[in-house]
């Protein structure tokens, strides 16, 4: 599938980051470190919890060592520990980084992270769901829901309702929490079919994906619009080509 509709950057890393300007194998594309130092928050959010799924690779590990730069306590989820600690590394040793173990194709696990994390913090400022699977083969949680949408959507949205309540009472006036749903140009692919979430009879691994991302945008709109009275926020957003 070709997306024929360009993305439009806007803000101050817009034209740094431009798609046109890619320069091959080593360019260098303004990082989360770069803008934790361009805000200021560096050593300045010791007062708050993130929780983040998926800190064993990618994304995930990147996202835990920026906001490690602000002091903030952070609880990484993730199914491999020990890949998890072996990417994580040092930054396990500054006692701000925290893991916690979550299986997400099982959502008893996912309850059972979550009441874990509630025994340990009794605050929550951000929750990050950034854990997920892509155009895998065709396969079943241990629920029974497509294994993509089970794991992308269905195990971020039953945290998020298990730990809503700890992010309402830790929202501030001058710091709302919020939810960050990571998703991907790849919802263009597919929207959510209702009648058939598991693609059963027709399953196709980039639609299945598609339906899955397009299911994190909707959790992302559907709660902001739910919650509008409180200072609470909740967005999706593109990571980009990695």
């Amino acid at each position: 599938m070709v997306f024929r509709v360009p993305f439009q950057l806007s803000g101050r890393y817009a034209e740094r980051n431009r798609w046109e300007v890619l320069n091959g194998p080593g360019d260098s594309r303004v990082m989360g470190s770069q803008i934790i130092q361009d805000e200021g928050l560096v050593d300045q959010q010791s007062d708050k919890v993130v929780l983040i799924t998926g800190v064993s690779s990618g994304i995930g590990v990147e996202t835990v060592r920026a906001l490690a730069s602000t002091r903030a306590t952070i609880f990484g989820c993730a199914r491999n520990l020990d890949k998890a600690k072996e990417a994580l590394g040092e930054l396990l040793d500054t006692g701000h980084v925290k893991l916690l173990f979550i299986d997400q194709t099982d959502l008893s696990s996912v309850r059972a992270c979550a009441e874990e994390f509630l025994e340990k913090s009794s605050k929550l400022n951000i929750l990050i769901n950034n854990a997920g699977v892509m155009k895998t083969p065709e396969g079943r949680t241990k629920d029974g829901f497509e294994l993509q949408f089970g794991t992308n959507h269905l195990s971020h949205f039953l945290l998020f309702y298990l730990l809503k309540d700890t992010l309402l009472k830790s929202s501030m006036p001058k710091y709302h929490s919020r939810v960050v749903n990571v998703s991907s140009a790849g919802h263009r692919y597919s929207p959510i079919h209702l009648d058939n979430v598991n693609f059963e009879g027709n399953y196709n691994g980039w639609l299945a994906y598609g339906s899955s991302k397009t299911a994190n945008i909707y959790m992302a709109t559907k709660s902001s619009a739910c919650m509008e009275h409180e200072v609470f926020m909740a967005i999706a957003y593109n990571p980009g080509l990695l």
